[in-house]
């Protein structure tokens, strides 16, 4: 087995009110707990980031499948809505991944059909997804497929 390891740095002062900076090898970005959840709202948050992370994740490996499967997408593209409760404590109960598909061959029935099985096995192999799932969260799967 090969190990990888990826590494994230934030640092964060003032409590529900206050600011920080999160970053890792490509990304930075001011942080402060989102305003829904109380804070000041000008900067990304946790909830958002890991809505960011699921999203990049499916569509990384929907490409891949795609890709594998020699199916021609001509644009793809993913919304990921984490759903957070908030009684009595934190916790992410949804994932929600919306994506939206562009074939660059006519959108007929068997084209459509490959795309939302391409998007099943996306969605199953997606590390986010999978780890989410198994730590008890509702992992669910709305793509849309338009043909050319």
């Amino acid at each position: 087995m090969t190990t990888h390891v990826f590494a994230g740095r934030a640092e964060y002062a003032g409590g529900l009110s206050g600011a920080g900076r999160t970053a890792g090898a490509g990304i930075e970005a001011a942080l402060t707990v989102p305003a829904a959840l109380g804070g000041r709202g000008q900067g990304t948050n946790p909830e958002e980031l890991l809505a960011c992370s699921a999203a990049a994740c499916f569509a990384i490996t929907f490409s891949i499948v795609a890709q594998k499967r020699s199916l021609a997408v001509r644009r793809m593209t993913v919304e990921s809505q984490c759903v957070i409760d908030s009684d009595p404590r934190l916790s992410l109960v949804r994932l929600v991944h919306r994506p939206r598909i562009e074939l660059a061959t006519p959108g007929d029935r068997e084209h459509r059909e490959q795309a939302e099985l391409v998007c099943r096995i996306a969605e199953q192999a997606c590390f986010v997804s999978a780890a989410l799932r198994a730590g008890g969260v509702s992992v669910d799967l709305e793509p849309e497929v338009i043909g050319s």
